[in-house]
């Protein structure tokens, strides 16, 4: 059954229950009852929903959590817990919850593969709430949208990633040069024989620096010890975190015009690299490799949103080709910088796992970072890579849990 007849029955049958959309690593969720449409849950960019009430209502995103907590605590449907605390109007909801519905099935027509499921069953927080959106009026909109930009967007689109590619492929011409001083760092941690101050010779760039003694002294890293020195926060580190950082430090300046952009894709990378070291000890692997693999593993994100913005191309267009291209351009990038074949192989298949062959666990436990980072309290998805790495839905949760703290650790750092 295509999307839009499941969608027909769902309402002429009046059915209640969520629609469960999923596609490689992107999932949504549309909830209905008596058939229409009371709420859509997106993990992507532009459909999530708390980020459209966090720019409406002004306040962090930590804040609305521990609202979203006491709504459950409640046992009020989160949009009635909104309403009720004056913290939006009804028509503005609406609009919104209206804007992201059509904005995720419209995405979602797009698709050419994916799993559709429809479960007879609802979250509390969702039962009952204020809201009720006619489920045929939402379909046809995101056909009409779907069909105003499907073709202009696909020639288009297939134009720019086929130069793109071609150029990457053909001599790696598009693809910036390793920065100096990460080429420098990555011959000292390939060298078993290389000191701490070789090493510190070797960083004369006073922001970096002042970047380094920052992030070392921050929450995440410092648990109270103060750093003071080049030399102390490098020992303290490790080579491998002192990489992530330099990364970090030289991919904030590849793309001025999409700092924006950039800054985004370095936040979910670092929560990711954050995860995974945290999870790391419970599968046997390394704290600092599992840190510097979900740090680096968005690699190909920051180059193609820097060289997709050089064309005329819808938002959506360059989203896409980000999206479903990030992985081979990532890795062509990380072989071209000479990471290692652990670093390559966790840019390259972390949306794949199963394809890795140097260490299908690692990657593993990247792209559950990765998932849990991009979904957070959800968890949606990430059964199998859990029954995959041998973790428990405890030692996940004990991470899940400070995702809040480990937010926070993130927007000190950048």
């Amino acid at each position: 059954m295509s999307l839009p007849d499941l969608i027909q029955w769902i309402e002429n049958s009046k059915r209640s229950g969520t629609l469960v959309l999923s596609q490689h690593a992107s999932h949504k969720k549309f909830y209905f009852q008596n058939g229409e449409m009371i709420f859509v849950w997106s993990d992507k960019e532009g459909e999530r929903f708390w980020s459209y009430i966090e720019n409406e209502t002004r306040q962090s995103a930590i804040g609305l959590k521990e609202k979203f907590k006491d709504s459950e605590k409640l046992d009020i449907p989160i949009l009635s817990y909104l309403l009720n605390e004056r913290l939006v109007n009804k028509d503005r909801l609406e609009f919104i919850l209206t804007v992201i519905l059509k904005t995720a099935l419209t995405d979602a027509l797009a698709w050419e593969t994916g799993i559709f499921e429809f479960v007879d069953s609802l979250p509390a927080e969702v039962i009952n709430g204020p809201i009720k959106i006619n489920s045929s009026r939402i379909l046809m909109d995101s056909i009409l949208q779907f069909d105003e930009t499907d073709q202009i967007s696909r020639v288009s689109t297939n134009h720019v990633l086929n130069e793109i590619m071609d150029q990457i492929r053909n001599g790696i011409t598009l693809l910036p040069p390793l920065p100096d001083i990460m080429k420098r760092i990555l011959e000292k941690i390939n060298d078993k024989n290389a000191t701490v101050a070789e090493v510190v010779e070797n960083i004369t760039d006073q922001l970096l620096i002042a970047k380094i003694l920052k992030i070392c002294n921050s929450p995440y890293f410092s648990r109270g010890i103060k750093i003071n020195s080049l030399h102390k926060a490098i020992t303290y580190l490790g080579f491998k975190s002192l990489l992530s950082i330099v990364t970090i430090h030289s991919i904030s300046s590849f793309s001025p015009k999409n700092v924006d952009d950039i800054r985004k894709i370095l936040h979910h990378s670092l929560i990711c690299g954050m995860i995974a070291k945290e999870l790391a000890e419970s599968v046997g692997e390394s704290r600092d490799t599992a840190f510097l693999c979900g740090v680096l593993h968005d690699l190909g994100k920051t180059i193609l949103t820097d060289i997709a913005g050089a064309y005329n191309i819808t938002a959506e267009a360059k989203r896409a080709i980000i999206r479903e291209n990030h992985t081979e351009t990532g890795y062509l990038l990380a072989k071209e910088w000479g990471f290692s074949d652990e670093i390559q192989e966790a840019v390259h298949w972390h949306h794949n796992p199963e394809k890795a062959d140097i260490n299908v666990q690692l990657v593993t436990l990247i792209h559950l970072a990765d998932m849990i980072a991009h979904s957070g309290r959800a968890m949606d998805g990430i059964g199998p890579a859990c029954s995959a790495l041998g973790l428990s839905q405890d030692e996940v949760m004990s991470v899940v849990n400070h995702l809040d703290r480990l937010t926070r650790d993130v927007a000190n750092i950048l």
